[in-house]
């Protein structure tokens, strides 16, 4: 029902605070899919609730071994969407979440989103598990601009590792059509190494 209700953009406060109320005792009910769905729609609507969170983040860490790395890219981007860094779940998303089951469009929203989280770790350890997937120009893109939101951070963990993938997205993106953002990718490559 939240999902339907967000999918309209109906903003019912009332409902969404009714949910988190009945949500202690529905939860341990739930798959893993329901629950990310339930988030997706608290983000749709952009209800932020603490207390939603005090349930589902235990509930994540409780079943951990049952979510797919698929339901670890849809928590993840829901709490990216509503903007809630909490520390387990980010320390069990990196633990949990293995990328070489993802797709590139996974793989690249799970960057995106470790990014907006300022989980620089996590990035990280995509990155280095993304070595050799091939990425269109769009999720080259993406990616470069989610290393950007890392900021100066990333130039004390990992800027090697961002340097390498960097160039490498270069490499595969060199066809023609985007010998631009090739060369705009090789730079960024090249100031991330030298700024350190």
């Amino acid at each position: 029902m939240l999902r339907s209700v967000a999918s309209f953009q109906v903003n019912d406060h009332s409902l969404f605070t009714r949910a988190v109320t009945e949500l202690p005792r529905v939860i341990p009910r739930f798959r893993p899919v329901d629950v990310t769905t339930m988030i997706h729609a608290f983000a749709a609507v952009q209800f932020y609730s603490l207390a939603f969170f005090d349930v589902v983040t235990p509930f994540i860490l409780e079943r951990a071994s049952f979510f797919t790395p698929s339901d670890w890219v849809a928590a993840l981007r829901g709490y990216a969407a509503l903007g809630h860094r909490d520390l387990n779940f980010l320390s069990a998303c990196g633990v949990h979440l293995d990328s070489s089951f993802l797709t590139p469009k996974q793989l690249c929203a799970a960057i995106v989103d470790c990014s907006r989280l300022s989980f620089t770790d996590g990035v990280i350890s995509l990155i280095k598990n993304a070595r050799g997937a091939t990425m269109s120009a769009n999720s080259a893109a993406q990616i470069h601009s989610a290393i950007l939101l890392l900021g100066d951070e990333s130039d004390i963990k990992g800027k090697h590792e961002i340097s390498d993938f960097l160039a490498q997205l270069s490499a595969q993106l060199h066809d023609g059509r985007t010998v631009g953002a090739c060369r705009e990718l090789q730079e960024i490559g090249h100031s991330v190494t030298s700024s350190g």
